[in-house]
């Protein structure tokens, strides 16, 4: 999997870097990990958004498996309910200023919804509890001239909204009985493909 991408959106190319914390090679099984490093994230993002802005990226998004965890997600410009011994601040220090647009976290499932560094992050969360946007603007030159950052938390309840069919299928698929089709995903909602998603956790949780 290459460690980064330059994808063409409205005619703007935009530079996706991914980047995974320092600590995965004590937090996977060493088979996963057998000839591969970790370098220091901050330098490894540098370098790489120096490569896609000569590459004629305007906006830089670094994607990555390191995060932080902020209380109150309503004020996108105060970070004082964000926990700053976490890895992600360390970074944030480490990096170059304007060497990235925005950051997607992740890692400690946790919410943030702020411009941090100059930066905006979001990390939603876990499991699809919530939902996360970053809003880029452009100047006439081409150049990022703002961004914004939101979260918004979704009710897991929703899940449990199925029709009639659906439970159907899903009370013949536990007792082993067979039944329709499914629904091909073509046709599904995105709310259903992921009401699925979740019922299929929660059967498989349900069996171990």
């Amino acid at each position: 999997m290459p460690p980064v991408t330059l994808v063409d959106v409205a005619g703007i190319k935009v530079g996706i870097i991914g980047v995974s914390t320092e600590s995965t090679p004590h937090t996977t099984m060493p088979a996963n990990f057998a000839g591969l490093r970790i370098s220091p994230p901050a330098q490894a993002i540098a370098e790489w958004a120096t490569t896609l802005r000569a590459q004629g990226a305007r906006v830089i998004i670094a994607t990555m498996h390191i995060g932080s965890s902020c209380k109150d997600l309503d004020h996108p410009e105060d970070d004082s309910s964000c926990e700053k011994a976490e890895e992600l601040f360390g970074v944030l220090h480490d990096l170059p200023k304007a060497t990235v647009d925005v950051i997607v976290a992740g890692h400690t499932h946790a919410g943030i919804a702020h411009k941090l560094a100059g930066i905006a992050v979001i990390e939603s969360f876990a499991s699809g509890h919530a939902f996360g946007r970053v809003d880029v603007h452009l100047d006439e030159n081409g150049k990022v001239s703002r961004c914004r950052s939101t979260s918004r938390t979704r009710s897991v309840r929703a899940t449990s909204r199925q029709s009639g069919r659906d439970r159907g299928l899903r009370a013949r698929r536990l007792r082993g009985q067979a039944g329709p089709s499914p629904i091909p995903r073509s046709r599904r909602s995105p709310m259903l493909r992921w009401r699925a998603l979740r019922s299929d956790a929660r059967r498989s949780s349900a069996s171990c």
